[in-house]
């Protein structure tokens, strides 16, 4: 009945038009063969559910594959806003941030402490051995 996955979520958006999911998946499905139109679909998932953090997702990766990397970067940060434990997005909007050569840019805090932190202590085990030998070169 249907050719491919587009075709069955096409189908499922057009007789479910006011649910999420068949016009977010409609919109997975077009990512790569016709972003505009995935765009319109993830944009009407936001109108939708916009407390959805997938349609953000998705949203951001076509605009950062149209090298829209401003808008790419805002809609990362409000997905990470919806669901700050997604390593995906963060992952992500952590790369566009080392491309940018943005290196700490929306680094949270307890990360670059934890950060700063590992290297202390990767420096006292480096050091260790050496200190308590120290007292018998005397």
């Amino acid at each position: 009945m249907w050719e491919s996955p587009a075709s069955l979520w096409a189908d499922a958006a057009n007789k479910s038009p006011m649910k999420y999911r068949p016009v977010y998946n409609f919109g997975v499905t077009l990512m790569d063969s016709s972003p505009d139109l995935a765009e319109e679909n993830f944009r009407k998932t936001i109108q939708l559910r916009p407390e959805l953090p997938l349609a953000y997702r998705s949203l951001a990766q076509i605009k950062r594959n149209q090298e829209d990397l401003e808008s790419a970067e805002q809609l990362w940060g409000v997905a990470l806003g919806i669901d700050s434990d997604h390593r995906e997005t963060f992952l992500a909007l952590s790369r566009l941030h080392l491309e940018k050569k943005e290196f700490f840019a929306g680094c949270p805090f307890a990360v670059v402490h934890f950060c700063y932190c590992s290297f202390l202590l990767l420096s006292l085990f480096a050091v260790a051995p050496f200190l308590l030998l120290f007292p018998f070169c005397f």
